[in-house]
Formats: C-alpha cells, structure tokens, sequence
C-alpha cells in the first residue's frame, strides 16, 4: 500500500518515482525471455517508454489511442466527480493492517475498516478508475480483434499476438498484458485473463476468443456475464461457466 497516495492530492512525479525504484531494484532476478514473473516495475519502465517516444505523459496517450477511440468517456486515473465510486473495505483486525497508511483508513463499520479515496502511484501499471459499462467495451473491443463500433484501436495481428501466451510460470503463463494460470493452461475452451487487485479492492476480466464470450468479476464487466460484489473473492471459475452455458443456449 505504499504504491498509493490521496485522491485529492497530486501523485509523485512519474520519471522520479521510477528512478527511485530502479535504484532499489537495480539487478535483474532472471535472464530476460528465460521465464516469466508479473511486475508492476517492469510495466512502469514500458510506460516511461510509451511517453518517451510519445512526448506526452503516459496518461494522454492511454485516454487519445484507447480510451477516447473506445468512447470510455467515464474512465481516467482520477475520480470524476460527477460518478459515485465504490469504497473499499478490508478487515479491521486484518494483519495488512500494519502496512497501510494512516491517512487510508476510513469510516468502519463492524468488523470493517473502510478507505479512503486514493489513487495509484505510476499509471503505467494501473489505475483506472471508471465504470462497469466503460470496462465491458474495452473488453468487447479484444473480443472483436481490437475493433468496436466500426472503430479499430489494434489491428487484428496485434490482438491476436497480445493474447499469444509465450512464456511459462510457476503461477501464470504470460502472453502481452493477458495471461492464464498455469494449473490451467490446457483449459477447454481455452481462455486469457488479467487480474489486480490489493486491500480492499479486486477485479478480473477473462476471455474466451473462441467462443466470442467474456467475463467480468469485482468491475461487473461481461460480454456474457458480469458480477459485482462486496468482496476481493470470487470463485471466477464457476462464473465463467455461467456465460458459456448462457452462450450455448441463446
């Protein structure tokens, strides 16, 4: 929870934030292409490129190359006002507890403790924040090979290449932002998902290309099924199965 700061308060600036990381974590623990690992510091360093070659923050060019195209007019990396947002709650006599910082903790009720608003450090790696309805045609838009509404953000060979799993892991096999569990790889149908989640807040997206149906959990996001829920625990699995029984019978 360290990667956070309040909403009504300006973030860290990018490129100071990632050199105070690289210099925490200046050795590589693998050699590059030999296995695979997720990492917030790795997107970090893909998104200072992004805005490197682009001459804009990495915000402007994810809202003028995806998010405008999309037309996912209610989704940014800040709050919009104008959209009651979820709060996120976490158990009061959780263990987590002693690495959150002060300022986060909210109103409780019960056994639980709320959060503050805050907002993601480095927006290379996440945080967006938007509503259901925004999600579902990002979704749609990999679903439909990077197309929507007569609107191409990807072309067909990149789609199809983000979703390429290439890489094997102890926990997931990792293609270009989409990955699958490794004690499901061999999966039929077979399917790519992206998870996130952290105190208080969870969400997953899956996709099935072959059948056309995708699944959304914690954002209430579904080309087929959507769910949302007060909790960071959801059996995506039985879900899944849900929409794909849904699209064999409509």
């Amino acid at each position: 929870m360290k990667w956070i700061h309040p909403a009504d308060q300006p973030g860290p600036d990018p490129n100071a934030f990632l050199a105070g990381l690289l210099r925490k974590h200046a050795k590589l623990r693998f050699e590059p292409g030999t296995r695979s690992s997720y990492s917030n510091l790795s997107t970090l360093i893909l998104g200072a490129a992004i805005a490197k070659v682009a001459e804009k923050r990495y915000e402007e060019v994810a809202r003028e190359e995806v998010l405008e195209p999309l037309g996912m007019s209610s989704t940014g990396f800040a709050f919009d006002p104008s959209i009651e947002a979820a709060t996120g709650y976490h158990p009061r006599r959780s263990p987590m507890r002693v690495f959150l910082p002060r300022w986060v903790t909210g109103r409780s009720i019960g056994r639980w403790m709320g959060f503050r608003r805050f907002v993601l450090d480095g927006a290379g790696y996440g945080g967006l924040i938007g509503t259901a309805e925004d999600a579902a045609r990002f979704l749609h838009m990999h679903l439909q090979d990077g197309e929507l509404d007569g609107t191409r953000v990807l072309s067909h060979e990149s789609a199809a290449e983000m979703r390429k799993i290439t890489l094997p892991g102890r926990r997931f096999d990792l293609g270009l932002g989409w990955f699958v569990p490794a004690n499901q790889r061999d999966a039929e149908p077979p399917f790519v998902e992206h998870l996130g989640g952290g105190a208080g807040f969870f969400n997953v997206i899956r996709m099935y290309p072959s059948e056309g149906v995708g699944v959304g959990v914690g954002v209430g996001v579904g080309v087929g099924v959507g769910v949302m829920g007060n909790s960071t625990k959801y059996d995506i699995d039985s879900i899944a199965r849900l929409a794909l029984e849904f699209r064999s019978v409509s």
